[in-house]
C-alpha cells in the first residue's frame, strides 16, 4: 500500500509571476544602479554639476537593491533553516540531498568572466579616462586603484582559463554514493564519473580522509581557523571502468574507521573528503568531494537508499 503524500498549495511566494518579478528586480534593478554611476562618473570627468546628483542617487539605489537582497536572502536562509530541521543531516545539505556530489572547485564561468571583465573594465576606466582629467595625486591614486583592478582582472581570467581548459579536458567529475551517508565503523562506497574517455597506465588512485575545522576569535576581535587532519587513509588504485561509452567510471570501497567523529559540528566543524587523481600526459586528473560520514544505528542502516 502506497503512503499517503502530503500536497503542498503554491502561494504567493512560489508562483511563476512572483519569481520573475523577483529576478528581475535582483538582476535588472543593480544593473541600472551601476549605469547610473558610470553615467555620474563621466558626468564627474566632464566637471558638470549633475555627476554627485547623479552619484548620489546610484549610491542609494544600489543600497537599497543590497538591503532588500539581504532581508530575501536572510528570509530563505531562515525558511531553509525550518525545513532543515525536520530532515536527517546529510539531507539537509543542498549538495548531498539527491546522493550525487559535484567536485570541489567546479566554477561558475559566467560569474568568474563577469567579475574579470568588471575587474578590468574598473581598471581601464580608472587608468584611461579618470586618471587623466585629475591632478598630480590623484592621478597616482588612480593610477594605483586602476593597476590593482587590471591585476586582480588578470589574475581571475588566468584562473578562469586553466578551469576552462580542465573543464575541457575531463568534464565535470560527478560522485554518485553508493552508501547515503556511509556508516561510521562501515564502509564508503561509490562511483565517479566523469563524461571524457580516459585510461591512465597507472590506473586511479583514491583516498578518503577526515579533517576537523577549528574557528578561533583573536583578542582582537579577528576571527582565524585553524585544519586538522585526523586521520588520512591509504591510496587504492581503481581501474576506471567505460562500458562502451565515452564516460568514464571510478568505482571504489573505502572501510571507514569507528573511532572518528561524523560530519558536521560546530566548532570544531569535522568533514570528510575523498579525493580521487591519475597521471597523464599534459595535465594529470584529480577531483575533491565532501561526503556525508555519519553514525548510523541499525533502523537508519536498514532504511537508508543504497
Amino acid at each position: 500500500m502506497s503512503n499517503p503524500r502530503k500536497i503542498i498549495q503554491p502561494g504567493p511566494a512560489g508562483s511563476p509571476v512572483f519569481g520573475i518579478t523577483l529576478i528581475c528586480f535582483l538582476s535588472v534593478f543593480p544593473l541600472v544602479g551601476l549605469g547610473l554611476f558610470g553615467l555620474g562618473i563621466l558626468e564627474l570627468v566632464r566637471g558638470r554639476d549633475l555627476a554627485w546628483s547623479l552619484l548620489g542617487f546610484a549610491v542609494l539605489w544600489l543600497l537599497f537593491c543590497t538591503l532588500f537582497g539581504w532581508v530575501f536572502w536572510r528570509a530563505r536562509q531562515e525558511q531553509n533553516r525550518r525545513d532543515a530541521d525536520q530532515r536527517p543531516p546529510w539531507l539537509q545539505r543542498p549538495e548531498w540531498a539527491d546522493g550525487r556530489i559535484r567536485a570541489e572547485g567546479s566554477i561558475s564561468f559566467a560569474m568568474s568572466w563577469g567579475a574579470s571583465a568588471l575587474f578590468s573594465g574598473v581598471g581601464l576606466v580608472l587608468l584611461g579616462v579618470v586618471a587623466p582629467s585629475l591632478d598630480s595625486e590623484g592621478t597616482k591614486v588612480a593610477h594605483w586603484i586602476g593597476g590593482i583592478s587590471l591585476g586582480l582582472g588578470a589574475l581571475i581570467t588566468v584562473s578562469t582559463l586553466m578551469g576552462a581548459i580542465r573543464l575541457r579536458k575531463f568534464g565535470d567529475s560527478v560522485l554518485h554514493l553508493g552508501t547515503f551517508p556511509a556508516p561510521i565503523g562501515g564502509r564508503l562506497e561509490g562511483v565517479i564519473e566523469f563524461p571524457r574517455r580516459i585510461s591512465p597506465d597507472g590506473g586511479f588512485q583514491v583516498r578518503l580522509t577526515c579533517d576537523q575545522i577549528v574557528r578561533k576569535k583573536s583578542p582582537g576581535g579577528e576571527d582565524s581557523s585553524a585544519t586538522e587532519n585526523l586521520w588520512t587513509g591509504e591510496w587504492i588504485v581503481c581501474r576506471g571502468s567505460h562500458d562502451g561509452s565515452e564516460k568514464t567510471r571510478i568505482p571504489f570501497g573505502i572501510p571507514v574507521p569507528d573511532d572518528l567523529p561524523e560530519s558536521g559540528g560546530l566548532n570544531p566543524v569535522t568533514q570528510w573528503h575523498v579525493m580521487a587523481r591519475a597521471s597523464l600526459p599534459g595535465l594529470d586528473y584529480h577531483s575533491r568531494f565532501e561526503v556525508p560520514v555519519y553514525q548510523m544505528d541499525h533502523a537508519q542502516l536498514a532504511g537508508r537508499r543504497v
